[in-house]
């Protein structure tokens, strides 16, 4: 099992040596400075480890503050919290960014201050989909339905880590561009299925679990004509 760092240097070696910089004999911690110093120039931090372990490296708020090149950053397997502000700058300092995969702790307001920062993601991995804390009497909610309208790029959509479905209508705005859709840690009805899988006629990959019941992939096949591959159907999650 890694350490988090760890996983990310070897992210930034891999790169590194695939641009012919650096021999196999690199020391490991020597390549994880060059990694912190060297950060405005890389394009895509993807952590794709099953499991890795926080070492307590604020690895967030190591990239610089007056712009990236930075294209995609993916780091939903981290399974600790992370530093939300720093998040936040970086997404607003990194115009090229097409691809967000957010880890379970980032909640569904979190994720909407991401989005009107960002319209121009093509890939985004939602977080918790949840609210997180309850929204206190007389505040009002932020306008999901729109955050999404606005991102007119979005064509692959994941997350949904904990989710609470009456969010869901609020992705109805993004299904008609949608060619992947992974629900595979939501436990969704047959009929919050349908409230949406309607508007998805271009999908060609489809994750559900078999909350949806039969009724629901019977809704899939009478409206998604383009899938690829057989929808992909895992038992449900405690």
């Amino acid at each position: 099992m890694k350490t988090l760092s760890q996983e990310i240097a070897a992210a930034f070696l891999a790169m590194d040596r695939m641009a012919g910089n650096h021999g196999d004999s690199q020391p490991f911690i020597l390549t994880f400075e060059l990694f912190l110093r060297d950060l405005r120039k890389i394009r895509v931090l993807d952590l794709i480890e099953s499991e890795l372990v926080e070492d307590e490296v604020d690895w967030i708020s190591c990239f610089p503050q007056n712009g990236t090149c930075l294209e995609s950053l993916i780091f939903d397997c981290v399974d600790s919290p992370i530093n939300f502000e720093a998040l936040e700058r970086l997404v607003v300092k990194s115009p090229s960014l097409k691809k967000l995969r957010l880890n379970r702790h980032v909640t569904i307001v979190q994720l909407y201050r991401l989005m009107v920062r960002a319209p121009q993601l093509t890939h985004l991995g939602t977080g918790s989909f949840g609210p997180g804390e309850i929204v206190a009497q007389g505040e009002q909610e932020p306008d999901y339905v729109s955050a999404f309208a606005a991102c007119k790029s979005l064509v692959c959509l994941s997350g949904f880590r904990e989710i609470n479905a009456h969010y869901l209508p609020a992705i109805v705005p993004v299904c008609a561009n949608l060619t992947s859709l992974n629900l595979s840690y939501a436990t969704i009805s047959t009929e919050q299925l349908k409230s949406f899988i309607y508007h998805c006629h271009k999908l060609q990959t489809l994750w559900v679990l078999d909350s949806v019941c039969d009724e629901g992939l019977q809704a899939v096949a009478a409206t998604c004509k383009d899938l690829h591959e057989p929808v992909q159907v895992s038992f449900g999650r405690d």
